[in-house]
């Protein structure tokens, strides 16, 4: 009994350890800017029709090279990764969903966690933040994706 009260403290503290929060004093001034814009840019947004299909291909791209789920649908209004549920508290999915109205397009991200394994719903969050934000500006840090942000405990 209690050499699983040791393992899974063990495990535990490998697995707060995974998640970092940057540094204040080792970013730039325009990863700090960048930091600003991304962590306050919201999650459901609107783009001009003409910049719809960007914006589209930039979340295909981005869930491709950054998630740890493997895409499971794609449609022309829909798509989304695998569930991350048991796979581990640090594999992130994503859900991007349009809807075209008129001469606008919304999009709608959600970055998945694995809610089995107490996946970190701030780092999530973060995620779809960053996520959201390149699709409309096309502007992107890796750095910051499975992060914290910027000095945030």
């Amino acid at each position: 009994m209690s050499r699983t009260i040791v393992v899974t403290a063990c495990l535990a503290l490998l697995l707060v350890g995974c998640v970092t929060t940057i540094d204040p004093t080792t970013v730039t001034p325009e990863e700090r800017e960048y930091h600003e814009q991304y962590s306050t840019f919201p999650t459901e947004f609107e783009v001009p029709e003409s910049e719809a299909e960007t914006a589209w291909a930039r979340g295909i791209r981005y869930i491709s090279d950054h998630s740890g789920m493997k895409i499971q649908t794609s449609t022309d209004y829909s798509i989304s990764t695998y569930s991350p549920t048991g796979h581990g508290a640090y594999y992130f999915g994503y859900s991007i969903t349009r809807l075209p109205e008129n001469d606008t397009v919304t999009f709608k991200v959600d970055c998945l966690r694995d809610m089995e394994n107490f996946g970190d719903l701030e780092v999530a969050n973060n995620n779809a933040h960053i996520l959201a934000y390149y699709m409309k500006s096309g502007e992107l840090m890796p750095r910051f994706i499975n992060t914290r942000g910027i000095g945030d405990e």
